[in-house]
């Protein structure tokens, strides 16, 4: 059985809603069988909860987590049909909570108590498709009438579509789309990389640069706005890899797969993980710390080894061109395509 679970965010007035809809329709029709998840602050708001009832944000932002969770559990855990392809759009997934917090502290603090850490979180979801919200690409458009949860005003907008994007920095599968295109042609965009994703057909362009950049060029970066993780990079002979990636103490295991008929990135057990390391042979293994993060609607990678710092990317193509951070400084192109 393939379960694919696939996250819409965004901040507010981003289209997330009609795009869900647009791609579940889609998607149906097509044949497979498709869970749609709703906002769960938007479901907690309608249900008539408002602040009035809750004594402080961490403690409403417990009640969307708590509520997030039984959702989650309550789909995962009751998928009987093994014999299809099953497709589960989330309006919004767990990290969508940080955003919302003016210390991080209390976040790790949230999920310590639910018995949660933030790098499975990241990593249980297939893929993320991060819509920008109108406040950003047409802030004359931005309003607050079409939705009775929507409160934030348009600079708050702003600020909470950067951060969003930021919470999902270092997921292997994020997608950033611009909302300053036609509903149709954006949706056109997002349901391609949902096939390639569900085909195992995405094969990605990604642009390689040394620079000449040390850690300390980036003490500013923090994890309001990136995420920094220990990265165990383990290349075997078939041209599989696995990241063994560390945070804040947990560890979580992805595989990346790259054959002439088929790409993919998935998220392994210890288990799996351990099974491939003692069946498949090894050819090489790197260390490096992974500092990801977005700008100008677009995710970064950046390698820090022992020698060298390198950039990495895939192109956003809504945008017009890649606009580095200022505090890049490029010193040798090594432009490649790799896995």
């Amino acid at each position: 059985m393939d379960i694919f679970k696939i996250v819409f965010t965004g901040g507010p007035c981003a289209g997330k809603t009609t795009q869900i809809n647009m791609v579940k329709k889609y998607l149906k029709e097509k044949g497979y069988k498709v869970i749609c998840a709703s906002e769960t602050a938007t479901d907690i708001f309608n249900m008539g909860f408002d602040f009035d009832f809750i004594d402080s944000e961490i403690d409403f932002q417990t009640l969307i987590l708590q509520t997030q969770n039984y959702k989650e559990n309550l789909i995962s855990n009751n998928i009987k049909n093994k014999n299809q392809k099953i497709i589960i759009l989330y309006d919004r997934g767990f990290l969508d909570n940080k955003a919302y917090f003016n210390n991080c502290r209390d976040f790790d603090y949230m999920l310590k108590e639910a018995n949660k850490n933030e790098l499975n979180l990241l990593d249980s979801y297939d893929l993320i498709i991060d819509l920008v919200s109108l406040a950003v690409c047409n802030p004359e458009k931005y309003e607050t009438k079409s939705n009775d949860a929507r409160k934030e005003t348009l600079d708050y907008a702003k600020e909470l579509d950067e951060k969003t994007s930021n919470m999902w920095a270092g997921h292997p599968n994020l997608s950033i789309f611009n909302s300053n295109t036609s509903i149709d042609d954006e949706f056109k965009l997002v349901i391609e990389k949902i096939e390639n994703i569900i085909n195992k057909t995405d094969f990605r362009d990604i642009k390689t640069f040394e620079i000449d950049n040390s850690k300390e060029d980036f003490d500013n970066y923090n994890e309001y706005n990136s995420r920094l993780l220990n990265v165990e990079e383990i290349t075997f002979f078939n041209n599989n890899t696995i990241y063994k990636r560390t945070y804040k103490g947990s560890t979580s295991y992805v595989l990346s797969v790259t054959t002439i008929n088929k790409s993919y990135i998935k998220t392994l057990s210890y288990e799996e993980y351990l099974e491939l390391i003692f069946k498949d042979d090894i050819i090489d293994i790197s260390k490096y710390k992974s500092l990801n993060f977005v700008r100008n609607q677009q995710a970064y990678e950046i390698k820090f080894y022992s020698d060298k710092t390198i950039l990495q990317y895939v192109e956003n193509k809504m945008n017009d061109c890649v606009i580095l951070p200022s505090e890049i400084k490029l010193c040798k192109q090594k432009e490649n395509v790799l896995r």
